[in-house]
């Protein structure tokens, strides 16, 4: 508790310090830069002439800190990912250890290289991290919940519900919030995450109920237990009613 009052209270102190510099004229061009100038406040605060230099190279330090411990963990997870949920289960099964740490290591670099190009298709950082968590918690959500709580969740369902609340979001990113008839929509439309959620729901439905249903030892791991844990509680219940 202590660490996050210090820390929120940094950060709303450095927003101020930016506000502030910038109606000093410290950034320049402030207007004409609009939103993409907030991720110009760091850097800029760091190397103005009225903060010491020390504290400007810690700041400068604790901002490549946070870019480069959250760009090795959006690369590592994926790429670990594709390649023992989606290669070495799929395509290539008997592949070795060393060869997976050879073909993750190959994902990282693809996947670098998409990042790279995908960062001027958005005008600000901030503008592409909610994008991202908004395709994670979109698409990514729903089946993950549905794995504990519905026993009827098939894979090709779940993959639907990815596929979908990932194309949804991308299609209300780059496409329709720039078109003028979206003006006229609801709200809950022109947000970008209820017709996210809206889609990957369905599609996990749909798909769930039109593929075969699946083993009971699929689900059973994660029902049985909550079924356990119920009987545990009914037969202690009983013993101090018995004890009473």
């Amino acid at each position: 508790m202590i660490g996050v009052v210090v820390l929120e209270s940094a950060i709303s102190l450095l927003g101020l310090v930016g506000s502030v510099a910038g109606e000093q004229g410290l950034i320049m061009n402030l207007a004409e830069r609009g939103r993409a100038a907030t991720e110009n406040i760091i850097p800029t605060v760091a190397t103005s002439p009225v903060l010491p230099v020390f504290l400007g190279m810690i700041l400068v330090a604790t901002m490549m800190a946070i870019i480069v411990s959250t760009a090795d963990s959006f690369l590592l997870v994926p790429a670990t990912n594709l390649t023992r949920d989606v290669m070495q289960r799929f395509i290539a099964p008997g592949m070795t250890e060393r060869t997976v740490v050879l073909v993750s290591r190959g994902w990282v670099l693809v996947l670098g290289g998409i990042a790279y190009l995908l960062v001027d298709q958005f005008p600000t950082i901030l503008e592409a991290a909610v994008t991202a968590y908004t395709i994670y918690g979109a698409a990514i959500t729903p089946p993950l919940l549905a794995a504990f709580l519905w026993k009827r969740a098939t894979w090709q369902g779940a993959t639907a519900s990815i596929v979908a609340g990932g194309a949804v979001t991308l299609l209300w990113a780059f496409y329709l919030t720039e078109q003028p008839y979206t003006q006229d929509w609801s709200p809950f439309l022109q947000k970008t995450t209820y017709p996210a959620v809206a889609a990957s729901l369905v599609a996990l439905v749909a798909g769930s109920l039109l593929s075969p249903k699946p083993p009971e030892e699929k689900w059973a791991p994660f029902f049985d237990d909550a079924a356990h844990l119920t009987d545990e509680a009914a037969d202690r219940l009983d013993l101090e009613d018995a004890q009473v």
